[in-house]
């Protein structure tokens, strides 16, 4: 059951009203208070032995807060300034720091960190855009590649030349995953990472292999 704010004060009242001053010290019944309530509010039905508790539990809070209700809790305390600016200024030094390791950084929750970087520092994660990389030889070389190819697609014997199955390739020289790499910043970076398309190895032998068809 719901208590309003009238009937509670009604209990805090009719407790301290029907106290007895004995040997210099106030004694205060829970029954008498009990009894007072069900003679002003008769139309109420209430569970004797909860209401009692009740009864207690309104009266202690009005000893310790001076209230006779529940206050509106204050929730979590507010992020300081002072946490703002130090996770600002260690993504400012390191972009590229998940909030995982911001978080043991500065000892902040991860939640915490995520909601400070996105409504206080107005930072988003943008993914890093990967694009092959290019060297001054390769331009000619896909030109002729195309002319050649182009010129013979019609030929019966290079389909008899081409195979195609799975591969899988494996990188010596690291490998940029642009699913796990972030960069946090208010506005878009647009960083640009240049690799090899598979091998360069790869590349090679496939460029060879182009200049063993043309010539013989």
């Amino acid at each position: 059951m719901v208590y309003s704010v009238e009937q509670n004060t009604f209990i805090v009242m009719s407790y301290y009203r029907n106290g007895t001053f004995v040997d210099g010290a106030w004694l205060y019944s829970v029954a008498a208070c009990k009894q007072e309530y069900l003679a002003n509010y008769p139309d109420l039905e209430i569970q004797e032995t909860s209401f009692e508790a009740h009864i207690r539990v309104v009266i202690n809070r009005f000893v310790r807060t001076g209230n006779v209700n529940k206050g509106k809790s204050s929730g979590r305390p507010a992020v300081s300034e002072e946490v703002v600016d130090d996770l600002r200024e260690r993504l400012e030094q390191n972009p590229q720091t998940s909030l995982t390791r911001l978080s043991q950084q500065s000892g902040v929750p991860v939640t915490t960190c995520h909601k400070v970087v996105k409504k206080r520092l107005h930072m988003h994660p943008y993914k890093i855009t990967t694009v092959q990389q290019l060297l001054p030889i390769d331009p000619p070389r896909r030109v002729e590649y195309c002319n050649w190819f182009q010129n013979t697609f019609h030929d019966d014997g290079l389909l008899d030349l081409t195979f195609f199955s799975d591969e899988a390739w494996f990188h010596l020289s690291g490998y940029v995953n642009s699913q796990n790499f972030r960069i946090w910043s208010a506005e878009n970076p647009h960083v640009f990472v240049e690799t090899f398309n598979h091998n360069k190895f790869a590349c090679l032998f496939h460029y060879e292999l182009f200049l063993f068809l043309t010539t013989n």
